[in-house]
């Protein structure tokens, strides 16, 4: 296995936590206005300054967030006036993407090293495998652990797609010229 899958599985896994900052940060800063707003204890001109003061952070909070996605996944784009709108929509949705992908690869690469393993401590678990069964764990960890980098691989284009799709704001070139439904003759 190249370094590339260990670099991978890196980038997923520390992914995590920056996702759910990222959900945690515009969720309640969406969130508390309104409740500060219903709260019944809360005098109403302090629910609107409150409000307005964590409506105010939430925007520039969540392009800090995303700010820093953009550099931990190598994106590095530039920034443009209405880009605060995007990084908020990416802090709400992001955790789901990358739970996803964190789970598919920690998951893949326990079945593969548990299966390969199983010979060294199936003696240990109070039933064990016929022979066969122990023949066909290893198989499977084999195929799992040849599958593994092919499987983090796609985890991790999978994570940089979706940022790139709400974090990059893509260049004049790029951007595609509307298409005429009906032809003019």
């Amino acid at each position: 296995m190249g370094q590339s899958i260990y670099r991978d599985t890196a980038r997923i896994l520390a992914g995590v936590p920056y996702s759910l900052a990222g959900l945690v940060v515009p969720a309640a800063g969406l969130a508390l206005p309104a409740v500060s707003l219903l709260w019944p204890s809360v005098p109403l001109a302090l629910g609107v300054a409150a409000g307005g003061a964590v409506l105010a952070v939430t925007p520039p909070a969540a392009s800090a967030l995303a700010d820093r996605q953009r550099r931990r996944l190598g994106l590095g784009a530039p920034r443009r006036g209405g880009q605060w709108r995007l990084d908020v929509v990416y802090g709400l949705t992001s955790c789901f993407v990358c739970l996803a992908t964190a789970l598919a690869t920690v998951v893949w690469w326990t079945v593969g090293v548990a299966c390969l393993a199983y010979p060294l401590y199936g003696w240990a678990l109070p039933y064990r495998l016929p022979t066969i069964g122990t023949a066909l764990c290893v198989l499977t960890g084999l195929l799992v652990v040849v599958a593994l980098p092919a499987v983090v691989g796609a985890c991790a284009r999978a994570q940089v797609a979706y940022a790139r799709l709400l974090l990059v704001v893509p260049s004049p070139s790029r951007e595609v010229s509307p298409v005429p439904l009906v032809s003019s003759r």
